[in-house]
């Protein structure tokens, strides 16, 4: 009952309440503090503003209250000061404090003259900055990491004095040589091996990860490792699958064999018609849309297909279009046939080989029967493939392919298209007629097309290396349908083809890592690389998904510390007496009517006896339900011998296993987490799921095998052997023990990103080191490898963190090497910002008991005439809003505040923690697999919080008020009517960040768990990184054929609202206007439905475009008569302005929400607070609003309405999901400011307008339903990576994919802006915007009282609203 115990703790109550029948509350214990707690963890950003426009209110500052100004921090003295720190000075010589402080100020004067003249430094200033960072980090007698985080932490300030320090030659060369494994300016960390997720990494996950190492370090010690072999151990990781990335699902099938198996259609390296681009690797790291083109095979895709099926229309389709759109992916098929592979099975792949690897005339004597032969000669599908294969010789490749992709017959449609009403036509049934007829058209002449089909029915041409390709498929394990294979990653099923464009992406980023820490070289096989290490070289949905579920099993706890007698372990040929086995299988089976548990068995055995790797194995039985063991089962369970376990399942007689002992292998399976009847393989720890129609062989537990040895098992047996203990079946034990503890750690700590060899580094003169050598030369338990530039902004909160960690840990358990590696060239100032962090303290507690204030951030010597903004840098899953703020956080300074005021003080809340996931409905098509539109709820009546999923990996997050234990639903309406939630394939993961692999890892992970549905799904919040939640959803029966987002004509109805405690008080509803029921109304409160209302979505940071916004919702409801609703961005508004509101909603009448979104983690981040507000206004816009709003207007909060915006919603669209207002082009004066008349934008419109973002209506069904949001993501994900791109992102980024989302134009009236526009029609005008003005810079007040004669009156009005909200009048 979390909603409840939250209730009364913001009440201030304590001590035990609870009553109350009549409301239904339980009773529940109050525990912790009655008023605001501080908490910690958190990072404050002051960011030097640009002051190109001036946009600050010309309003005089407000006072800070007396009590705050008693109450504000004064300066931090432990932080740095010019490398002093003083607290520690003071301290030694408390005599010489005033002395000292009276240092400190002169410090920071010089300073903030420093700075003064920092913004004048000279390019040849900044050339070696970075250098000349690292040489004073270095040449610190002590504690180097506190003057790399002052210099970090407060460069603009120490920029000039930097300037002047003199770089060794030395130290120069030696970054310049740790460039080539390091490039320049890379940041990376990595915790015993481990590479971490920068973007994440924040204080608290930081020292979850250093007690979850130290509990596995101790677990490897008690096991009899030595501590620095343990630390050794806990280094080790799994063979990384293709290029160290993608995930522990990545396991990747080497489809290449013989040739002639594989037949490709282009050659990205060698063909003509890619002959202009650039062979160079680097090429494929800068930003691009879409795949860089590059001369090089970086992408391979090969498609398994039967030719005459009517599945291969959509793939082959898919092949040309995009080698006729020159996209640098090089294509493949196995062309398969039912026949062929029917005949496979029947007398094994070993005898079809055999039979068909002679020529024909061969063959057909007598080494594969006749009958055989004839069912060969006989299939539609080798037909086909021999009619290619005859072309692709006679006529080249080209016609070759041609002939394929015509008789096909059909295209895939444009993944991009924005009308999916329409099924594409179906492809015409392949026959031998349009056989004929299509291959004929490819020949110049009738008489030559007429022996080439004679050959093919008479004769027996190309039937053998037709069959060929069927024996490929077979011996790679790919049989049972279509399949398609990116860089020998596998997608099966029909349909595989549609997650060839997110799979580009995601391959793209392995592919950059590679190329980025220069795995991949100009003259590298690009495949090669990508297969040379984790791939196998036959697909195995063992192999494979179990690598995807990275599933551990509780080992210790199901076999204790000794190996229990009940379980026979079968020790290898090649395992000799006295050895030490560096893997052990146990095989959970039993004997099924499908043959699964002889299959697996017999597949162990054989892998086995024939294996020259030393191993063993042990059988566990598991039969379903309350079966009893049969005599087969309970004999193989018995056998004490390799040979008996065979005689076993020959059904020979055998000693068979105790009553007692099959009672206790039935308590293993279930401490094993398996269900009774479950099969699987367990090789030292990892579950290997052996699901109903899997088929298991020797090899797949050959390669499962070899991976385990050589990820951990050779090298810890040779640990375990120089353990002293002396018994050989112990050591197995402990190294099984051991191997479980380091693959549960593996799984809960998935690599970051692409691994470097850090070793190899030179550090002579640019490492910092501590403690390298651990407690007594040992190894320390915790080992932190750190490569960073100084001069970054990742290093602002880094140095911070790595100190606070290593004052956090016992002493001397913790080793730190910090290599610096600065960019050795720069241009531009490479951080303009000073940057605090608040660091957990624990809690501290006065005399009399009291707990005293938590820790807060100080910045002293700011630069008094700069204007800073500031920015919070919290926790991924913190929602945090500003609550005391008495001053424009986005306009901070100094020298405003009057004469009596030394210190500003503000104040942020934690309005919640984030409950993020991605949701899956795995009965859908590819294309639907994520159900976009539906809508989720956390808690429970009578608010809950309330989201949306997207398209984009399935993607939500909601939002949960407390710690507690909170229960995910579908909100009511056409959510819970159309699906329920699957609480038995749901998983939670501590460890992902929501990148797509992982997203991907944890659905294939549960892909054959037993559906359990359920209203509800508990969430545990219980720590400030609540689990990520894989969430299954499922359509009920029946309505398969129903659309979640519904049209036109079947809209569901409801409240968009949350005054009520309906759909989306997620974000906001009445608690914000902290009114009467009068204000709750007047926010949404009272449940109407919102079709007759105006719409108006707007967003502002600042308190001078706050009074622009207030002014904006004036001259909006100044022209209307019909209800309006404002849909605000929360994120960024004032205290102050979320005071004003509801009281302005009361007098004027209008409706309001404040909305919020946090930015996804899987989506690139902008840094600067203005471009996050931008791109607020475009990226989210299928997720901000309830799915009833059917359409909203953004209107700008500088802009002044002229006319009744009830017409804008009702415009007809012209079928787009979105309307914008084209650019004026009558300003002449400007032309030479009209960038999109030129140049690259020239080119890329083909004609089409560019529009301006300052109005702009949104059809929000047909924007939710042809998934616009995804396309603007992913091509904002993809040009946000150049630094350079989208310079106007809200407005760059809906033009630039116009081509793929039409815009329609709004008629010019309906903006106007003196920027662009002529004077001749500003009468004309609808909506008059302030726009900057390149040319003037003219300030946005003074052209707001000059431009538009009503904006004072206005103001006015605004501001008698405002001070009477401040007089307490309101």
């Amino acid at each position: 009952a979390g909603e409840e115990c939250v209730a009364s703790l913001r009440g201030g109550a304590s001590g035990v309440e609870g009553d109350g029948e009549d409301e239904g509350i339980r009773v529940c214990a109050l525990v912790g503090e009655g008023d605001e707690l501080a908490l910690s963890g958190f990072g404050v950003e002051l960011a030097i503003k640009s002051m190109e426009y001036k946009a600050i209110d010309d309003k005089k500052i407000q006072q800070q209250e007396s009590a705050d100004r008693e109450n504000a921090a004064t300066d931090d003295l432990s932080v740095d000061t010019r490398g002093f720190n003083f607290a520690t000075l003071i301290e030694r010589t408390p005599d010489k404090r005033q002395e000292l402080l009276d240092f400190r100020a002169w410090l920071l004067a010089t300073a903030e003259e420093g700075a003064a003249d920092g913004a004048a430094l000279q390019v040849w200033d900044l050339k070696d900055l970075g250098l000349q960072a690292s040489q004073r980090i270095t040449s610190a007698s002590s504690h180097p990491l506190r003057i790399l985080q002052d210099v970090a932490q407060n460069f603009p300030t120490l920029a000039p004095s930097l300037s002047r320090v003199r770089v060794p030659i030395a130290l120069a060369d030696e970054v310049a040589a740790n460039g080539a494994i390091a490039p320049g300016g890379m940041n990376l960390v990595a915790i015993n091996g481990v590479i971490q997720n920068l973007d994440t990494m924040d204080a608290f996950s930081l020292l979850s990860l250093a007690r979850s190492e130290i509990r596995a370090h101790a677990a490897l010690t008690s096991l009899g490792l030595a501590s620095g072999d343990a630390s050794q151990a806990l280094a080790l990781r799994p063979l990384e699958t293709a290029a160290g990335g993608g995930g522990a699902g990545a396991t990747r099938l080497n489809i290449t064999g013989a040739k002639g198996t594989v037949v490709t259609y282009n050659n990205i390296e060698r063909d003509p018609m890619y002959s202009s681009w650039p062979d160079d690797p680097q090429y494929l790291l800068m930003p691009t849309h879409g795949l860089p083109k590059v001369r090089k095979n970086f992408f391979t895709a090969v498609f398994v297909l039967d030719p005459a099926a009517p599945s291969a229309a959509s793939p082959l389709g898919l092949i040309g279009m995009y080698v006729e759109g020159m996209v640098p992916v090089r294509f493949g098929v196995v062309l398969t046939s039912p026949e062929a592979l029917g005949v496979i099975r029947r007398i094994g792949i070993d005898s079809f080989t055999a039979a068909t690897s002679n020529d024909a005339a061969d063959s057909s004597s007598g080494r594969l029967a006749e009958a055989d032969i004839a069912t060969l000669r006989g299939a539609l599908s080798l037909r086909v493939t021999r009619a290619f294969l005859l072309a692709r010789k006679e006529l080249g490749r080209v016609a070759a392919w041609n002939f394929l992709i015509g008789l096909a017959g059909a295209a895939p449609p444009d993944p991009y298209a924005l009308e999916y009403d329409d099924e594409p036509p179906a492809p015409e049934p392949v026959t031998e007629e349009r056989l004929a007829a299509v291959l004929r058209a490819q020949f110049e002449g009738a008489a030559q097309a007429d022996a080439a089909l004679e050959s093919l029915v008479s004769g027996d041409a190309f039937l053998f290396e037709a069959a060929a390709m069927s024996a490929h498929a077979a011996i790679k394990g790919l049989t049972d349908g279509p399949a398609m294979l990116l860089n020998g990653r596998v997608f099966l099923g029909e349909g595989a083809e549609d997650y060839l464009g997110h799979a580009l992406q995601d391959e793209m980023r392995v592919l950059q890592q590679l190329t980025y820490y220069g795995v991949i070289k100009r003259r590298s096989n690009v495949l090669n690389k990508i297969l040379e290490t984790g791939c196998v070289q036959r697909y195995s949905s063992l192999v494979i998904n179990g690598d995807a579920a990275q599933r551990v099993a509780p080992v210790a706890e199901a076999l204790g510390d000794k190996p229990p007698v009940s379980l026979r372990f079968l020790r290898a040929p090649a395992l000799g007496e006295g050895d030490t086995a560096p893997t052990t299988h146990m095989v959970v089976l039993h004997f099924d009517v499908e043959g699964r548990g002889n299959a697996l068995a017999n597949a162990v055995l054989t892998h086995m006896r024939s294996s020259t790797n030393a191993t063993r194995l042990a059988f566990v039985l598991n039969p379903p339900g309350d079966a009893a063991a049969s005599g087969a089962e309970a004999a193989l369970a018995g056998a004490k011998s390799l040979d008996a376990a065979l005689a076993a399942l020959r059904g020979e007689a055998s000693e068979p296993a105790g009553t007692k002992a099959l009672a206790e292998h039935a308590r293993i399976s279930r401490v094993l987490g398996l269900a009774p009847g479950e099969m699987a393989l367990i090789v030292n720890g990892k579950v290997y799921a052996v699901d109903a129609g899997a088929s298991v062989h020797a090899e797949d537990v050959a390669s499962i095998d070899a991976s385990a040895r050589a990820s951990f098992g050779d090298e810890v047996a040779t640990m375990f052997d120089a353990s002293g203990v002396a018994s050989a079946e112990a050591r197995s034990h402990r190294l099984l023990l051991a191997s479980a503890v380091a693959m549960k750690r593996q799984s809960e700590q998935p690599q970051a990103g692409q691994s470097i060899n850090i070793e190899v580094l030179s550090g002579e003169h640019v490492l910092i080191e501590e403690n390298a050598g651990g407690v007594d030369g040992t190894a320390a338990v915790l080992d932190v490898r750190a490569v960073l530039n100084p001069l970054s902004r990742e290093v602002q909160k880094l140095a911070p963190v790595l100190t606070w960690l290593r004052n956090s840990l016992p002493p001397q358990s913790m080793a730190l090497k910090v290599y610096l590696n600065p960019k050795t060239e720069i241009t531009d100032l490479p951080l303009k910002s000073y940057y605090r962090f608040a660091a957990p303290d624990g809690l501290a507690f006065d005399a009399e008991g009291a707990l005293l204030p938590g820790p807060t951030v100080s910045f002293g010597g700011l630069p008094e005439g700069r204007t800073l903004t500031m920015n919070m840098d919290v926790p991924e899953r913190w929602l945090v809003e500003p609550v005391r703020a008495a001053y424009d956080l986005d306009n901070l300074r100094l020298e405003d505040l009057p004469a009596d005021q030394t210190t500003v003080s503000v104040g942020f809340e934690l309005e919640a923690l984030l409950v993020t996931g991605s949701c899956i409905d795995p009965g859908a098509s590819r294309r639907e697999q994520h159900p976009q539109g539906l809508q989720l709820q956390l808690g429970t009546l009578p608010r809950p919080t309330d989201t949306v999923v997207m398209q984009n990996l399935g993607y939500f997050q909601l939002k949960a008020p407390a710690p507690g234990v909170w229960p995910i639903s579908l909100a009511a309406g056409r959510s819970s009517e159309l699906y329920s939630l699957d609480a038995g394939r749901t998983t939670f993961s501590q460890t992902t960040d929501g990148s797509l692999y992982d997203v991907a890892d944890g659905m294939r992970g549960v892909a054959n768990v037993d559906s359990e549905l359920a209203e509800s799904i508990p969430v545990t919040v219980d720590s400030f990184q609540p689990d990520f939640v894989f969430l299954h959803a499922q359509r009920r029966p029946g309505t398969e054929d129903k659309t979640l987002l519904a049209a036109d004509g079947d809209a569901q109805q409801g409240d968009d609202s949350s005054g009520d405690g309906g759909l989306f008080s997620w974000f906001g509803g009445a608690k914000n206007g902290g009114g009467d029921e009068k204000a709750v109304a007047a926010m949404g409160g009272g449940g109407e439905d919102d079709n007759g209302k105006i719409n108006i979505f707007s967003l502002c940071s600042g308190h001078l475009y706050e009074r622009f916004m207030r002014i904006m919702i004036l001259s909006v409801l100044d022209q209307t008569k019909t209800p309006v609703k404002f849909w605000l961005i929360k994120n960024y508004l004032s205290p102050a302005f979320k005071e004003v509101l509801p009281a302005m909603a009361r007098e004027l009448g209008f409706e309001y929400e404040l909305i919020t979104y946090k930015w996804p983690t899987f989506l690139n981040k902008q840094t600067e607070k203005m471009r996050i507000v931008w791109a607020y206004k475009i990226l989210f816009l299928d997720v901000l609003f309830p799915v009833t709003l059917k359409r909203v207007i953004f209107v700008d909060a500088d802009q002044i309405v002229r006319t009744d915006m009830k017409e804008l919603m009702q415009m007809d669209l012209g079928g787009a999901v979105y309307g914008y207002t084209p650019f004026c082009d009558n300003n002449e004066e400007m032309e030479g400011f009209r960038f999109w008349k030129q140049g690259f934008w020239k080119d890329h419109l083909q004609g089409k307008p560019y529009h301006i973002s300052a109005l702009y209506v949104i059809d929000l069904e047909r924007f939710r339903a042809t998934g616009a949001g995804d396309i603007l993501r992913a091509t904002y994900d993809s040009l946000s990576k150049d630094p350079h791109s989208l310079a106007n992102l809200d407005q760059d980024l809906p033009n630039y994919v116009q081509h793929s989302v039409p815009i329609f134009s709004l008629p010019q009236e309906w903006l106007w802006c003196e920027s662009w526009c002529g004077n001749a029609t500003k009468a004309d005008a609808k909506t008059i915007d302030l726009c900057n003005n390149p040319m003037t810079k003219e300030p946005k007040l003074l052209g707001a009282r000059r431009i538009v004669p009503e904006w004072s009156a206005l103001d006015d009005r605004q501001r008698e609203i405002v001070e009477k909200v401040e007089a307490g009048l309101a």
